[in-house]
């Protein structure tokens, strides 16, 4: 499916075949609410971007996928919505995972690579700015930093 990272896991029945048609669109409704969902078929690409348009926006394969999900998110009744968090602490595996990153070369191999890039762009601007008064202006600042 375009746009989604591999691994990723996706609702059973979702769409993933953009081309094949009937497709059932699910929308009106508000998670933890049975009130105001709505199931569309639209038969071809116009049909569906109509309906997108209305605000239309999660598409099944099938008419019973669409209503599966509009089961599950009826389930949330008097939940608050709270059924939309498994973990309130998968957060801390971002944290993990950039620590984990850390560790990585690929992760020090690019950050070498933007420190040298960047290098050459300064050295290439003082280059070129080397005979004006800014340039001059540079090479002593540069110089007083130095010194630092």
């Amino acid at each position: 499916m375009p746009g989604v990272p591999p691994g990723t896991t996706i609702a059973p029945g979702i769409v993933t075949d953009q081309n094949k048609f009937p497709q059932y669109g699910v929308g009106g409704g508000k998670p933890g609410s049975a009130a105001g969902w709505k199931i569309v078929t639209a038969n071809n690409k116009n049909q569906k971007l109509s309906y997108e348009n209305q605000g239309f926006l999660v598409w099944f394969d099938s008419r019973s996928s669409a209503q599966a999900f509009i089961s599950s998110e009826s389930s949330l009744l008097g939940s608050g919505g709270a059924g939309l968090v498994s973990n309130p602490l998968d957060f801390l595996r971002n944290i993990a995972a950039f620590f984990d990153k850390l560790g990585q070369a690929s992760t020090w191999l690019r950050i070498g690579e933007f420190i040298i890039g960047a290098g050459l762009i300064i050295v290439g601007l003082a280059r070129l700015a080397s005979g004006t008064a800014v340039g001059k202006a540079a090479v002593r600042a540069g110089k007083a930093a130095a010194i630092l």
